[in-house]
């Protein structure tokens, strides 16, 4: 059992506090079983260039989708659409039934919404725990002069969310590289703290940016383990882009292939593996794309 699981179910105060902030912040899924996000004729255009053209899907609760398809392809503009970077022409884009389009990455946060980046965003100077604390911030209800004094709510606000970064250090396997700053670290485990500072968020969906590019294969092979990891004990719905595909097919109940900006196949891996115009699309050309010889 894992020390998350372990502490929730055990009903620790630390635990019940952390669960109390969160529920204040994040959706819980829908409970008429219907998408946890819905994607319907985005369309995104920089000047005379069309980067999507209707693209759709739909998100279900605890699935894991990935996005490939060539470069140029709009996987990077589809993901800055979801996390509301961008503003697309016309579509709509809702998490649990609420509108993201147009309200700013900070509304897709309190929605429930983490987001990694594939360069990274992180706080060279600081060590692990403090950039998975600032994941926690969005979830922080005291303010600036109670959490300066830092007595009384505060105080035990911050325990609670210090604890709840502790155990995301041991999930995700990152407590031997604790106390030092990041920019120390190896540039696997670099990505793993990114990937912890979204889940610091207690996302309802997760998007991961090129989670694997630049990395070696036993590199790779521990983030794969790690996502899968994720999903299991905290059972997060995840959006990926990628140009691994081996990376992608061994991990995804559904891929989405996208050409030109333009949706040419969703399903299961399986089927876009074997898709004449995915084959010819891309597959063809990139079936060893991110492998090492």
């Amino acid at each position: 059992m894992s020390a998350i699981t372990a502490k929730l179910e055990m009903g620790s105060p630390a635990a019940l506090a952390t669960t109390s902030v969160v529920a204040s912040n994040t959706p819980i899924a829908r409970s008429d079983g219907g998408p946890i996000m819905e994607v319907r004729g985005v369309s995104l255009a920089f000047g005379g260039i069309q980067a999507l053209s209707d693209v759709s899907f739909e998100l279900r609760a605890g699935e894991l989708l990935a996005i490939i398809g060539p470069n140029g392809a709009g996987k990077s503009s589809i993901f800055n659409c979801l996390s509301s970077i961008y503003t697309p022409q016309a579509g709509s884009v809702r998490l649990n039934g609420g509108e993201l389009v147009g309200r700013g990455p900070s509304h897709g946060v309190r929605m429930g919404l983490g987001r990694t980046f594939q360069n990274l965003g992180l706080f060279d100077n600081a060590d692990i725990e403090t950039n998975l604390m600032l994941g926690r911030h969005p979830l922080m209800s005291s303010g600036f002069l109670a959490a300066a004094i830092w007595r009384g709510k505060a105080r035990r606000e911050e325990f609670a969310h210090r604890e709840r970064v502790h155990e995301l250090i041991d999930l995700l396997k990152l407590r031997e590289a604790c106390g030092r700053p990041v920019s120390l670290l190896p540039y696997g485990t670099r990505k793993l703290v990114e990937v912890g500072r979204a889940l610091a968020m207690e996302p309802t969906v997760l998007l991961l940016d090129e989670p694997v590019a630049g990395m070696n294969r036993e590199e790779r092979e521990h983030m794969a383990e790690t996502i899968a990891t994720i999903r299991e004990t905290l059972g997060t719905t995840i959006v990926l882009v990628e140009h691994d595909v081996g990376f992608v097919m061994d991990l995804a109940d559904r891929v989405l292939v996208l050409d030109f900006g333009r949706v040419i196949q969703c399903g299961d891996p399986e089927t876009v593996r074997n898709d004449p115009r995915v084959i010819e699309a891309y597959l063809g050309h990139a079936a060893d794309a991110g492998r090492e010889p």
